[in-house]
C-alpha cells in the first residue's frame, strides 16, 4: 500500500474537514482523523456504510448516501455539509475516485468533480483526493485528474513510503519520504 489514505488523513487533520468517503465507513474516518491529532470539526458523506447493508440515520455532521454511484446524493449532501460551515475555511477531502468510476460512467463522474472541485474553490476551503491509476485506463486517469490543480503521487520502494507533489512546475518534486 503506497499511503495515499494516510496522506490524505494526515493533510485533513491539522484543520477542519469534511470527508466524503466512497469505501471507508464514517466511523474509520473518525477514529483515524483523531488518531492524527484532528483537532477541527470533522464531517463526512458515507457513501460506503449503506451500499454494506448498515442503515444508519444521517446526523448533525454526517450524511449517509446509498452508494458511490449516486453523484446528485453525494453532492447534495456535500452540499448540505459545506453550507454548515458557511463563513469558515478548511479541508474537503474525497476518498477515493475510483469507487465512482465503478458506479457511474466516466462523463457523469467528470462532471461530478468539476461541480465539486468548483465549489470547494469558490467556498474558499482546499481540496484533496485520493485515486488509484493503476485501476484506470489512460483516459479515465487523464480525465478525472484535470479538475484537480495538481497531484501527489505516492509510491513504496523498500518498504518506504515517498510522495511528490507533480502539477505545479513543469517537473515533479523529489520524492520525499513520508
Amino acid at each position: 500500500m503506497t499511503g495515499k489514505y494516510d496522506l490524505l488523513v494526515g493533510l485533513l487533520s491539522a484543520t477542519d474537514a469534511i470527508v466524503v468517503t466512497t469505501d471507508t465507513d464514517e466511523s474509520t474516518v473518525r477514529d483515524d482523523y483523531r488518531e492524527w491529532a484532528g483537532s477541527g470539526t470533522l464531517s463526512v458523506v458515507d457513501c460506503a456504510s449503506r451500499s454494506r447493508g448498515v442503515e444508519t440515520p444521517d446526523s448533525e455532521d454526517v450524511r449517509y448516501v446509498s452508494d458511490p454511484g449516486n453523484l446528485t446524493r453525494v453532492g447534495t449532501a456535500f452540499t448540505d455539509l459545506l453550507d454548515r460551515r458557511s463563513g469558515t475555511t478548511g479541508r474537503v477531502g474525497l476518498h477515493s475516485i475510483s469507487p465512482l468510476l465503478v458506479y457511474a460512467d466516466l462523463r457523469s463522474v467528470y462532471r461530478f468533480l468539476q461541480v465539486f472541485t468548483g465549489q470547494v474553490r469558490s467556498s474558499g476551503w482546499s481540496c484533496f483526493a485520493t485515486f488509484d491509476p493503476t485501476m484506470h485506463d489512460e483516459q479515465a486517469t487523464n480525465t478525472v485528474l484535470d479538475p484537480f490543480d495538481a497531484r501527489i503521487e505516492t509510491r513504496e520502494t523498500d518498504g518506504r513510503r515517498e510522495a511528490r507533489v507533480a502539477g505545479l512546475d513543469p517537473n515533479a518534486s523529489e520524492w520525499m519520504a513520508f
